[in-house]
């Protein structure tokens, strides 16, 4: 009897490490979420890299040290440069997509009766891709670049657009999307975009070459540590240098109000 009582009580201190070493492993696998990683390319900014999780997305581009986090539940916006050490938060309503004319500077035809014609299936690195299609443009068509300044389309016949039909994305990371590459929301995965001219001259704009599967751990998609909090999205696309002139500016006119400092911003850039 005495023995029993001192096996329980050895067995108890046992136990408990037992069910913590448990739940440290549980809670390590619930942290790691099933992500793809897509290596893409930009006409106008070259690499670019997109993680993509069900409840979190982060895109990043190396040439200008920029990106942007995403994550369930409150979907907020974080902007960060990796080269200047700043972020900005933002939310869906407010992000102005400044990025986005970076990349394709596109955002669709304005013109109600035309419509993104579905056209063949096709496979882009290793994935099921469907090809969209906007023909038949004329002068008379609207596309606008991210700050809506109209595109000349006086050599533009067709615009062709790949998306991901294998790849499941949630209506929030698609409209993020959307502003970020400055592309038509099809609600799919953007992979490649084509410009053809009335020559039947084809452009690349965008293009997907490399998606990859992997586990990643939520805290990545977490605001980046030792960050400084800036006031404008304008803000953390420039360098600081460029950002030290902007205040000079306003200083030598007199304004230090931040709306003026962020219209400056966009001038340089």
């Amino acid at each position: 009897m005495k023995n029993h009582r001192y096996f329980n009580r050895q067995l108890k201190p046992l136990t408990a490490i037992l069910l913590i070493v448990s739940f440290i492993l549980t809670a390590s696998v619930k942290a790691n979420e099933e992500c793809y990683i897509l290596t893409q390319k930009s006409q106008s900014l070259g690499d670019l890299y997109l993680y993509l999780c069900q409840d979190a997305i982060k895109v990043f581009i190396p040439k200008r040290n920029y990106g942007m986090i995403s994550r369930a539940p409150n979907w907020q916006i974080v902007l960060f440069n990796t080269s200047t050490k700043k972020y900005f938060i933002t939310n869906m309503e407010k992000f102005k997509g400044n990025f986005a004319g970076k990349l394709v500077a596109f955002k669709g035809d304005a013109d109600t009766s035309k419509n993104w014609i579905a056209r063949k299936s096709s496979v882009i690195c290793g994935l099921a891709a469907r090809e969209y299609c906007l023909e038949n443009i004329n002068t008379k068509s609207n596309i606008t670049n991210y700050r809506g300044v109209r595109r000349n389309v006086a050599n533009l016949k067709d615009i062709n657009y790949w998306v991901c039909e294998k790849i499941n994305i949630s209506d929030k990371i698609s409209q993020m999307l959307t502003k970020f590459y400055g592309l038509p929301d099809i609600k799919f995965l953007p992979l490649k975009l084509d410009y053809v001219s009335t020559n039947n001259e084809t452009t690349n704009v965008l293009t997907t070459y490399r998606i990859n599967k992997y586990l990643a751990p939520l805290n990545y998609f977490n605001i980046p540590n030792g960050f400084l909090a800036v006031a404008s999205e304008s803000e953390v696309l420039l360098d600081n240098e460029s950002q030290q002139m902007i205040n000079d500016l306003a200083k030598d006119l007199g304004n230090s109000d931040p709306t003026v400092i962020d219209s400056l911003t966009k001038k340089v850039r």
